[in-house]
């Protein structure tokens, strides 16, 4: 394999010059300055740190992209932590840089030259600085990647994270195309229901609701049918138990349409203001369980009656492929046998436990959420009060006696949940079957969050290596630039229309899933969902 290399730069935002480079190699550490066609022209590996920063500053250059690897991305999957987390640990990039001798004002300059908050030295202050950084860097990985191959990350930084890099910085380079006519009346509609909403919210509150955010807004609203939200505001992911809310929850639902509008408007205007395509930034890495995510703007979370904005490229054909009650599927691979699995590989889990509940099939999107809550920790008479709108109280619930009967059907659920518990507690992290651990960052017993996330690092963990290495046998397949958007546990692809005929492409792309899913979780029927990107 050619070496890696290790690169600092320096792209001016201020002005459209090409963008100046340091690179040093891993086994001579004399780093030297170059131009970017020289850094084109050299095999191997470009590591840095802020790659999404040099990716947007040579796109909008009309300049190609070298191979690059975003260390920050290594130091996040051995810290084990949340982004919150990890932003205000010893992993920082600073630290590692400060290791090798590379002093705080060193630091300072070179990041707030990047940032465009320190102005431009001149040109030999610059390339030193740059030459620094870039051995620095060098050293700050021989460090960093010892780290990862002695907790075991290693292998899945290399075999998964940076080709998944390779491709999120590919699409992020190319964009996606925008229907710019569409975007312009999806915006109108968006503009509307969030008008009528906040109406509806308004009233209820009697107070003004701009500005006002899930969090926000919980002090509010004792007075209203969602009262019951008001103990939940500890919790991390209040959109959620909004979400369950609406179950009973007039005023959860109006204010759940209000702050969807509003995300949705600023999607839109994005979209409606520019010149036929957008450039999101890929993080390939955005979750603690290693999730894609996207932002600037974050097109994973427009509403899907909206997604008909977004085009893909022309003399392309789509497909847009959904794993299915895919978080229970591989729950039932980690249980092992025993009747959940069965009932998993026999029916849709979510169906029944919406007969179950709400003797009604037709919420099978709720049962979702409440699937998910109760496995990942919620307990029963919360969930309750959630679906049912009330306070506290003595009395047992219908809801939570529902539910408690349901997954008293699968003591395997609540074993393996208690297992994850136990490991979390003994060895102070648990783990994916290829790396990607989460840590506790005290002794003790396990607080109620920790609790929460112990099953949930490991099964959402595992579906996303399962999805990253599916997008990667996509690509293999298709090619990279089949890729264009990932979204959650699904997949937006294309490739030219004379390669092969829709049926075709659905049917090679699906095949391909599945192997994946096959492989990681064999003992599990796989579910797979082909539907159009936009549903109206």
């Amino acid at each position: 394999m050619p070496p890696d290399r290790f690169i600092s730069f320096f792209a001016d935002p201020f002005s459209g010059a090409e963008p100046l480079f340091a690179v040093c190699a891993h086994d001579d550490h004399h780093p030297r300055i170059v131009g970017l066609q020289q850094l084109l022209d050299e095999p191997g590996y470009a590591f840095t740190f802020q790659a999404e920063r040099l990716i947007e500053g040579l796109r909008i250059r009309g300049l190609n992209a070298p191979m690059l690897v975003d260390i920050r991305n290594a130091l996040r999957l051995a810290s084990g932590l949340p982004r919150s987390e990890f932003e205000q640990s010893d992993w920082r990039v600073f630290r590692w840089l400060q290791l090798t001798r590379l002093s705080p004002l060193e630091q300072e300059l070179y990041f707030g030259l990047l940032e465009g908050a320190k102005p431009r030295p001149d040109q030999g202050s610059l390339e030193r600085l740059l030459l620094r950084v870039s051995e620095a860097t060098a050293d700050a990985w021989g460090g960093i990647s010892a780290e990862l191959d002695r907790i075991g990350e290693l292998e899945r930084f290399n075999r998964i994270e940076i080709p998944v890099q390779q491709l999120m910085y590919e699409r992020q380079m190319k964009g996606l195309g925008v229907d710019l006519t569409r975007a312009q009346v999806f915006l109108s509609e968006a503009k509307s229901q969030k008008y009528k909403a906040m109406l509806r919210v308004g009233a209820a509150l009697q107070h003004n609701p701009t500005g006002l955010t899930y969090r926000r807004v919980l002090p509010l609203i004792q007075k209203t049918d969602a009262g019951s939200l008001e103990e939940f505001s500890g919790s991390k992911n209040l959109e959620s138990y909004f979400k369950m809310a609406a179950n009973k929850s007039q005023f959860a639902r109006d204010f759940r349409m209000m702050i969807q509008a509003n995300r949705n408007i600023k999607f839109l205007l994005t979209f409606s203001t520019s010149a036929g395509r957008i450039f999101p930034t890929f993080d390939a890495m955005g979750t603690v369980t290693a999730r894609i995510q996207t932002s600037s703007p974050n097109v994973q979370q427009l509403r899907r009656s909206f997604r008909g904005a977004l085009s893909a490229d022309p003399g392309m054909r789509c497909a847009y492929l959904d794993f299915s009650q895919y978080e229970p599927g591989v729950l039932a691979q980690f249980v092992g046998p025993g009747r959940y699995r069965e009932q998993y590989n026999a029916g849709d889990v979510y169906a029944s436990l919406s007969s179950a509940v709400f003797n009604d099939t037709s919420k099978r999107d709720l049962a979702k959420q409440v699937f998910i809550a109760f496995c990942y920790g919620m307990e029963l008479e919360s969930i309750a009060r959630l679906l049912e709108g009330s306070s506290r109280s003595d009395r047992p619930s219908e809801y939570a006696r529902s539910v408690g009967d349901f997954f008293k059907q699968f003591p395997e659920l609540t074993d393996f949940k208690r297992k994850c518990e136990a490991d979390l507690r003994q060895f102070s992290f648990v783990s994916t079957p290829l790396g990607n651990r989460r840590v506790r960052r005290h002794a003790g017993e396990l607080t109620r969050r920790e609790r929460g996330w112990a099953m949930n690092q490991v099964v959402q963990g595992t579906a996303s290596l399962i999805f990253k290495d599916a997008l990667l046998s996509l690509a293999r397949l298709f090619g990279s630039d089949s890729i264009l958007l990932p979204i959650h546990d699904a997949v937006w692809l294309q490739v030219p229309e004379e390669s092969m005929t829709a049926a075709d492409f659905q049917a090679a792309a699906a095949d391909v899933m599945r192997t994946v899913f096959r492989k990681w979780c064999p003992d599990v029927a796989i579910r797979l969902k082909s539907s159009p990107f936009s549903q109206s």
